[in-house]
């Protein structure tokens, strides 16, 4: 994964805007906080079509990363494989360094 995704995701955790959870990101979504949602490599099929169904719903952009639950772990100190960012100009730039990153 593209280390300046990392950084921004490493930034917004000390900032405390990141919802992090499943529970936590649908309830930050459902109160108009959240402007992207992030998803680990392996989560599991169940998990990630209820995001993206929640997301549809509220129009909550969301991104497959290229960073596993493991590895999410490490880098903000819990295990989870969805993350919510709740920070509009991060938001922004992370969608496009994930699109660069994967197109």
């Amino acid at each position: 994964m593209n280390e300046k995704i990392i950084n921004n995701i490493t930034f917004l955790k000390k900032m405390g805007k990141l919802a992090l959870g499943f529970d936590m990101v649908k309830e930050a979504v459902y109160e108009g906080e959240v402007y992207l949602v992030l998803l680990a490599k392996d989560l599991s099929e169940k998990t990630k079509s209820q995001v993206e169904f929640l997301c549809e719903n509220y129009k909550v952009n969301v991104r497959q990363t290229d960073i596993s639950l493991d590895e999410f772990w490490h880098l903000i100190g819990k295990r989870c494989g969805v993350l919510g960012v709740m920070n509009k100009p991060f938001a922004d730039k992370l969608t496009t360094l994930i699109d660069e990153y994967t197109s």
